[in-house]
C-alpha cells in the first residue's frame, strides 16, 4: 500500500535536498580553485632547474665525503703463496727490485736465457740461480697457425695472464701431490713474471735427439725414457694434463724427471694429446725419414714406464689419426707411422 505524505512535508524535503546540493557545489568549486592554485605554486617552486641544483648539491656532498672515507682496495688483503713468502696481489714492483728484496745480501745478474715466445731470464745471485719467465700475450701468426692446424685436437692458451695462472696453479697442485716440479720462488703479478728454481739438469730434447738418431741406445738413456713415461703417467693419475709436453719441457736431474713448463696445463684435459705430442714431436728430431732402432727403443721404454700407472687406453687413443695429422707437418710420415704402430700394439 503506497504511503502519501502531506504536501507541506514533501516541500520541506525537496528544499532541504536543494540546499545540500548547492552547498556541495560551492565547496567543490572552492576546493578545486584552491587545489589548482596550490599545484601551480608547487610547479613554480619545484622547477626542473631547482631540482637539478638540489640533486647536484646532494651528490657533490656525497662525493666530497667519500673522498675522505674512501674504502681500501680489497686486493690489498689478497695474497699468493711462494717460497719467499706471501705475495700481495696488488704488489707493484720490478724484477730487479724483487731480486734485491729476496736476496738482499748478494748482487744479482740477469741475462736472457731464451725468449722466442716468452721472455725468459737466468738470474744468478751468489750461489743461487733462478729462472724468471715473463708471460707475454701470443697474438702472432705462428700461434694462430698452430691453433688452426691442431683444431679438433688441441687449443693452446695465448693469453699471458691465463698461461701464468696455469703455471702457478698447476705447479702448486703437483707439488702438493709430491710430484717433481721446480719450486716457485716469487711471483710479480703486475708484470706477469714468475720466478722459479733453476733446474741444472739435462734437457730431454737433447737426450731424445741422440736416441732417435742412433742404431743403439745405452741403458742409461732407456732408463730416462722409461722414467719420462712414468712421470707423465703420475701427472695424469692426479688428474692433470701437461698440455704442451714437448721433450724440451722436461729435465732429467738426480735420477728424477722435472716438468719445467706447465703454462698449458690444466685439470683433466686430454691425456692422449700429452702422449702424442711427446712421442710424435720427438720423432721430428730424426735426421733420417727411415725410423731408427733408437727411435723404436725410445718408444718401447716410454710405454713401459707409462703403463706402470697410466691407462693403456690413452696410449692407443694417441695412435689415432686425430693426433697424427697435427704432427705430419714436422715429422716424417714413416716415423709417425712407426710410433703410432707401437702405441696401437700396447
Amino acid at each position: 500500500m503506497e504511503t502519501i505524505l502531506p504536501s507541506w512535508i514533501a516541500s520541506s524535503i525537496n528544499y532541504s535536498r536543494t540546499r545540500v546540493l548547492n552547498r556541495l557545489l560551492i565547496f567543490y568549486s572552492k576546493a578545486k580553485g584552491q587545489l589548482t592554485h596550490t599545484l601551480h605554486g608547487a610547479a613554480v617552486f619545484f622547477s626542473l632547474d631547482l631540482v637539478a641544483r638540489e640533486l647536484y648539491g646532494s651528490f657533490r656532498m656525497q662525493v666530497d665525503q667519500t673522498a675522505y672515507d674512501k674504502p681500501e682496495d680489497p686486493k690489498n688483503f689478497l695474497y699468493v703463496r711462494t717460497a719467499s713468502g706471501q705475495v700481495s696481489v696488488n704488489e707493484k714492483v720490478t724484477l730487479e727490485e724483487t731480486i734485491t728484496k729476496i736476496r738482499p745480501d748478494h748482487a744479482a745478474t740477469i741475462v736472457p736465457l731464451a725468449g722466442v715466445l716468452n721472455e725468459v731470464f737466468l738470474i744468478t745471485s751468489g750461489k743461487d740461480r733462478f729462472v724468471a719467465k715473463k708471460f707475454t700475450d701470443w697474438h702472432g701468426f705462428k700461434w694462430f697457425t698452430l691453433n688452426l692446424v691442431s683444431i679438433g685436437s688441441k687449443l693452446f692458451s695465448v693469453s699471458g695472464k691465463a698461461r701464468m695462472t696455469n703455471e702457478y696453479g698447476m705447479n702448486r697442485y703437483l707439488s702438493k701431490k709430491r710430484l717433481i716440479v721446480p719450486e716457485i720462488i716469487h711471483i710479480i703479478l703486475n708484470e706477469r713474471i714468475l720466478i722459479k728454481e733453476y733446474i741444472a739438469g739435462q734437457p730431454l730434447d737433447r737426450l731424445i735427439s741422440e736416441m732417435v738418431n742412433k742404431a743403439t741406445t745405452s741403458s742409461l738413456q732407456l732408463r730416462v725414457a722409461e722414467q719420462l713415461g712414468e712421470s707423465l703417467s703420475r701427472i695424469h693419475e692426479v688428474g692433470v694434463s701437461v698440455g704442451d709436453s714437448k721433450p724440451e719441457n722436461f729435465v732429467a736431474k738426480d735420477n728424477q724427471i722435472y716438468t719445467v713448463d706447465l703454462e698449458q696445463a690444466g685439470k683433466k684435459g686430454d691425456y692422449a694429446w700429452d702422449i702424442a705430442e711427446l712421442l710424435y714431436y720427438s720423432g721430428h728430431y730424426s735426421r733420417n725419414p727411415i725410423p731408427s732402432r733408437g727411435l723404436a727403443e725410445l718408444v718401447d721404454a716410454f710405454i713401459r714406464g707409462y703403463i706402470e700407472r697410466g691407462e693403456r687406453s690413452e696410449l692407443k687413443k694417441a695412435a689415432g689419426v686425430r693426433y697424427l695429422k697435427v704432427f705430419s707437418i714436422w715429422t716424417p710420415a714413416p716415423v709417425l707411422l712407426e710410433i703410432s704402430k707401437k702405441l696401437r700394439e700396447t
